[in-house]
């Protein structure tokens, strides 16, 4: 399975007013809950019933926020594809729990993922093969080091060690999110065991590298920047080895916001990814397009 790896900032690009997903490509949507124009807007209308519901019992206005933000956005982002009413749409549990369109909703193939953490949520989407993503604020009060000792492997424990003190935090949260987004993927989450994929940085001998992070991304949207100065390296290929070998995977690494860190799995050897923002500016959230 191969990682890129990608920048630590970037200015996620609006979509374009014609939007096609090809089926060479994924594209992921940054979305924001304390965005202005989401919290101008009235996106509980887009929620179903059960939806609304359920956000009804969160206890935390912020809970209940977030997750009618993601899934209204949800809804808007896979009814742009389809052409079709957000509202209208429908969707079923999959095998493991994973989330899918409603058979009468497949005839376009497409595949998607969620996470969210905070304030912010990805939403990816492929077609005609799995899909995981996962995104996680950076805790500075987070101990990450006992948690990566009870969870990562021997050697990836010993390679963000190996690190500079004050990027040890950060490659946690891109080793924890790429082992996430593979398992969602798989449609398992952290039912899988952790230790399932493994996380190699670094070059010969698994000492760490240090090379800025570079996302290739398609024309038309997504990544443009690179980070200045020494990041916690890994290698272009062979990033990312999975027990028993599993050929036709793709990580990537995510980079949505400050102080956030994602991941996006794929199965397929190679794609084109591109990222965008939602909503539009002026966009009616209540449109179908994204």
């Amino acid at each position: 399975m191969m990682r890129d790896s990608g920048p630590a900032s970037l200015a996620w690009p609006f979509p374009p007013p014609t939007l096609t997903l090809e089926p060479n490509e994924a594209h992921v949507w940054l979305v924001e809950a304390n965005d202005a124009v989401v919290r101008a807007s009235h996106l509980e209308t887009l929620l179903s019933s059960a939806e609304r519901e359920r956000a009804a019992k969160f206890k935390f206005e912020k809970d209940r926020r977030l997750y009618t933000v993601t899934h209204a956005a949800l809804r808007s982002i896979l009814a742009g594809y389809l052409n079709v009413a957000p509202g209208d749409l429908e969707f079923e549990i999959g095998r493991r729990g994973k989330p899918r369109l409603a058979p009468n909703f497949s005839k376009d193939s497409l595949e998607f993922n969620l996470s969210h953490s905070s304030e912010v949520a990805l939403i990816a989407v492929t077609r005609e093969r799995e899909i995981g993503v996962d995104v996680e604020h950076i805790k500075k009060e987070f101990a990450f080091a006992e948690v990566a000792e009870r969870y990562f492997t021997t050697r990836e424990v010993s390679a963000i060690r190996a690190l500079p003190e004050d990027l040890q935090r950060r490659a946690f949260y891109q080793c924890w999110t790429s082992k996430e987004a593979f398992l969602k993927a798989k449609g398992v989450g952290l039912s899988g065991e952790l230790d399932e994929v493994e996380i190699l940085f670094g070059g010969e001998g698994g000492a760490p590298r240090a090379n800025p992070w570079h996302l290739p991304v398609g024309p038309g949207g997504g990544i443009l920047s690179q980070s200045p100065g020494p990041r916690p390296g890994l290698e272009s290929k062979d990033l990312v080895q999975v027990k028993n070998t599993l050929p036709g995977w793709h990580l990537s690494e995510l980079n949505p916001c400050d102080g956030y860190v994602g991941a996006i799995a794929l199965e397929i050897n190679k794609c084109d990814l591109r990222c965008y923002r939602w909503p539009r500016p002026a966009q009616e959230t209540s449109h179908s397009h994204p």
